[in-house]
């Protein structure tokens, strides 16, 4: 095969997904979402009334992914010999918001059984950007927006604290490593797992018997464990996922809403 240099895209936007595998084995499966090509171009999807099994719901879904060159007229003279590829900047930017989620709310398995509680939130979005560097150097990647709305469950109200500067400010993994206070909250190694959120609060009285883990994830009684904002980096890529969840109650399984992707990079 022909080696030449080349800009390959990679981009991807997911509203949802996952499997609850008790009491009935479901997939939380989508009929879209978007997925860039090698090549680029964009990718669009919309759905709405997404129901599975008896413990999943929303109202509204919508992902894009887009992988573009910047300068269309660079890219003509490319295309007729005048410019290498490598001349040429890209930019690919994917997003995601989904709206009017429900979990939770099965009848009990065995009469006595408590029931189980039911998550509601309204609006939780994210996009992210990623602009091609120079061959052999990292793409800068952003986290451009991110934002949950107040979370109930069976009407207590939790609020999410999100705070994207650094992931704006640092858009390297090699930035995030040179300073000295990202290093010591995150780790200094080839993966940083982080979170976006600094922290959770109760508005008004607490769920009963809920517990906080760490400053993202919050314990809710016969619902499951839930995680919010997680972010993965590693050189050139960012994938953050905006909700996770862990449910082990009448409905068993995992989860997620909102996890967006992208590292587009050279072709050696």
């Amino acid at each position: 095969m022909e080696l030449k240099r080349r800009f390959i895209f990679n981009g991807s936007a997911a509203a949802y997904g996952g499997r609850f595998v008790r009491p009935d084995d479901v997939v939380l499966a989508s009929s879209g979402g978007s997925a860039l090509s090698v090549a680029g171009g964009r990718s669009e999807w919309k759905d709405r009334d997404i129901r599975f099994g008896k413990s999943f719901r929303v109202a509204r879904a919508e992902t894009s992914a887009t992988g573009l060159v910047d300068d269309l007229r660079a890219a003509i003279r490319v295309t007729h010999g005048k410019l290498p590829a490598d001349a040429l900047s890209a930019t690919t930017t994917v997003s995601a918001r989904v709206r009017g989620i429900e979990v939770g709310g099965a009848a009990p398995l065995k009469r006595g059984d408590p029931r189980e509680p039911l998550m509601k939130v309204a609006d939780v979005s994210a996009s992210m950007t990623s602009k091609s560097a120079d061959p052999g150097h990292e793409s800068s990647v952003v986290v451009d927006n991110a934002s949950v709305s107040v979370i109930t469950f069976d009407g207590h109200r939790l609020r999410v604290d999100v705070d994207i500067e650094p992931f704006k400010r640092y858009d390297t993994r090699a930035k995030l490593l040179a300073a000295k206070n990202v290093i010591r909250q995150h780790g200094d190694q080839d993966r940083i797992f982080s979170t976006i959120v600094r922290g959770l609060a109760w508005l008004g009285k607490p769920f009963p018997g809920a517990e906080f883990i760490n400053s993202n994830g919050v314990a809710i009684p016969n619902l499951g464990r839930f995680y919010f904002g997680e972010i993965l980096i590693k050189a050139s890529q960012r994938r953050l996922t905006m909700i996770r969840m862990e449910l082990g109650s009448p409905t068993g399984g995992e989860g997620v809403f909102i996890d967006v992707d992208t590292n587009g990079t050279w072709s050696e």
